[in-house]
């Protein structure tokens, strides 16, 4: 007995080792300190940085599909709390904190409790006394299979399935309960609306949806989930309030044979809190699986206009490109204009060439291609191959070489690329001679010491910098993997760099995607470690950690935020070049964007190394005008206005 005990307790040390390599350090490395930041983890979809309230701090966001998201606004000093629910931000507005979560909440009140747990839909009937401890009802929703109940205690559930529109197959399950009891079914279609008419005389106020434990109006109601993916976050209409745009997936490639009306929201901030606007103002879904959104003034109109990455589902989806008309509506104006590309890709818009309009970088599966921007029609230019042979997960542009235009750099499991802007055409360089590595998952140029030279920042990979033409690792947050003996893989990652305390230093947001191996020692591993409990039945789980940069820097710094026009207040397309006896460095409204599908982190960091000033600060606009401030003030933030260079 003593030596199972004891082989046991080795067992468990060895668990915590394991895990301990496979997380980001406590320390993060050196200059940094990893700090608690409560984000919500399950399902995370995208990461990134906005100013959500607009009071000059930078936010942490999440969008987690139809899991729980975290909306933290910055407090002053690096301190966060979540305004999710406060700002009426919830995916179904009727119902606060719906969401789809990896265990139930409590149940310690009588009534029917509604949740969707991890892939399962529970039904969970307690203690209802109130109605003679019986309930029964209906759901019903589209599903063009046969459902099964897998999991059932006191309740008896029948399934019908009912012809629907467009050949789709509705299906209806009728259930009544006998006492405490529950069953639960996985839906083969996500986050569909699903109609719920409870019969017996069970009151509105004991039915319970979600983790907030929310109740319906009336005993027919519909439960809805957006299936939340790119987020990008703009003042759309000019009220000086940052509003948000999120584009939702397409009910697994199946929207457009699905009857109902789909859209995506907009969401404009009220002094309440974010109202939904997307159906009125034109934005129409036409089946497109959302996956990456971003707002562009691609005519330099003086107006945000919005760009939809769709997905592939089983329809040939064309991307969408909404044009802002006059009175605030949109129209897709992507195939008049050449940007309905229909194969899978992900998108970095720059201004290539440096010619004043901004042009798309598309990177897909097979190959790189740049739709140049003339006069608001753009016409493909192919760059090359993709080494990869599969879709980037993080595309960073900076002008890391400091020639004044902007270079690319692509992080893919399959292989990086790094592409060159020679004359506004990118041109792949080769990594290995250049020191870095061939493989990654999330890349960020970033100038941590503030020396006036960018370090490019890999996860996994760490922080490399540049000294005559080659790159060097340097320590900064990480991940390390033991592949051999470790019961996890890191499949997957997000990484947001951004000054949270507004000390001159950068801070960076990091979570990580773990997949539990499939051996069976290592599933034994993750149980013991109490990672299965966490999951809720799923094989991945997410670590989200924030490293606070605290070695005080011995550089100046200038960070700069532009505030444009009515119709585009974070100046997206303007360049900011900032001049010093030393050096003059451009960067473009976006540069610091750290999250892979979403859009909202304006600010722009400059380092000034060791002089004491900076000369100039020569702002140009997305409409050509041009602005100079002379002589800042530095170690602080610029704010400059469009309207003083009237």
């Amino acid at each position: 007995m003593l030596a199972l005990a004891l082989a046991l307790a080795l067992a468990l040390a060895a668990v915590s080792v394991m895990l301990s390599a496979c997380t980001p350090t406590q320390q993060g490395g050196k200059g940094f300190t990893r700090e608690s930041l409560a984000v919500a983890d399950y399902g995370i979809f995208d990461l990134g940085i906005a100013d959500i309230n607009d009071d000059n701090r930078l936010d942490v966001f999440t969008s987690n599909h139809s899991g729980p998201q975290s909306m933290l606004l910055n407090q002053g000093g690096g301190v966060f709390s979540d305004g999710f629910s406060n700002l009426k931000l919830d995916q179904d507005a009727k119902f606060p904190g719906l969401a789809v979560v990896a265990h139930e909440p409590a149940i310690d009140r009588p009534g029917l409790f509604i949740n969707w747990r991890g892939p399962k839909i529970v039904v969970r009937a307690h203690d209802l006394d109130r109605s003679g401890g019986a309930v029964s009802g209906t759901m019903q929703l589209l599903d063009p299979e046969k459902l099964v109940i897998e999991e059932k205690k006191n309740f008896d559930v029948s399934i019908e399935s009912v012809p629907g529109a467009n050949g789709i197959t509705d299906t209806v399950i009728r259930f009544t309960g006998h006492g405490d009891g529950y069953f639960a079914f996985k839906p083969n279609i996500h986050a569909q609306s699903i109609r719920f008419r409870i019969d017996s005389g069970i009151p509105p106020q004991d039915i319970h949806l979600g983790p907030g434990y929310a109740s319906p109006a009336a005993n027919e109601f519909t439960m809805d989930m957006r299936d939340r993916h790119g987020m990008a976050w703009a003042d759309y209409n000019g009220d000086g309030h940052t509003d948000v745009f999120v584009t939702r997936g397409g009910q697994s490639g199946m929207m457009w044979m699905m009857p109902g009306d789909y859209w995506d929201e907009l969401l404009i901030r009220r002094p309440e809190g974010f109202e939904d606007a997307g159906k009125s103002l034109g934005l129409v879904k036409h089946g497109c699986s959302g996956r990456q959104a971003a707002w562009i003034d691609f005519d330099n109109d003086n107006r945000l206009d919005l760009y939809i990455v769709c997905g592939r589902g089983f329809q040939r989806q064309l991307n969408q490109l909404y044009h802002q008309n006059d009175d605030g509506t949109f129209t897709d104006v992507a195939q008049a204009v050449g940007l309905d590309i229909a194969i899978e890709g992900i998108i970095e818009w720059v201004d290539a060439d440096g010619d004043g309009d901004m042009d798309l970088f598309w990177a897909s599966r097979d190959k790189f291609l740049l739709y140049v921007n003339d006069g608001g029609q753009f016409s493909p230019r192919e760059i090359g191959a993709n080494p990869a042979r599969r879709i980037p997960t993080d595309l960073a542009p900076a002008d890391f070489d400091g020639d004044g235009d902007i270079d690319i750099f692509a992080a893919a499991r399959g292989g990086n690329s790094l592409l060159i802007n020679q004359d506004g055409a990118y041109v792949p360089a080769d990594l290995k001679p250049l020191g870095l590595p061939r493989k990654s998952m999330a890349a960020n140029w970033v100038d941590v010491d503030n020396d006036g030279s960018v370090e490019l920042h890999l996860m996994p990979g760490g922080l490399f910098r540049r000294e005559n033409g080659v790159f060097h690792g340097v320590d900064g947050p990480d991940v390390r993997i033991r592949d051999r003996v470790s019961p996890v893989d890191l499949t997957d990652a997000r990484v947001s760099w951004f000054d949270a305390d507004d000390d001159g230093i950068r801070d960076v947001v990091v979570a990580l995607d773990y997949v539990i191996k499939k051996r069976k020692w290592a599933q034994w591993y993750a149980r013991m470690a109490g990672i299965q409990d966490r999951l809720g039945g799923l094989k991945d789980y997410w670590d989200a950690a924030y490293f606070r940069g605290t070695s005080p820097a011995p550089n100046h710094w200038l960070q700069v935020q532009l505030v444009g026009p009515a119709g585009n207040r974070p100046a997206i397309g303007a360049k900011v070049t900032v001049s010093t006896a030393q050096s003059a460095q451009m960067q473009q409204v976006g540069f610091a964007e750290g999250s892979r599908y979403s859009q909202g982190h304006y600010r722009l960091y400059y380092g000034l190394g060791g002089v004491n000033g900076a000369d100039k600060v020569e702002v140009r606009w997305p409409d050509g005008r041009v602005q100079e401030i002379r002589n800042p003030q530095v170690d602080r933030l610029l704010v400059v206005d469009w309207a003083a260079a009237q």
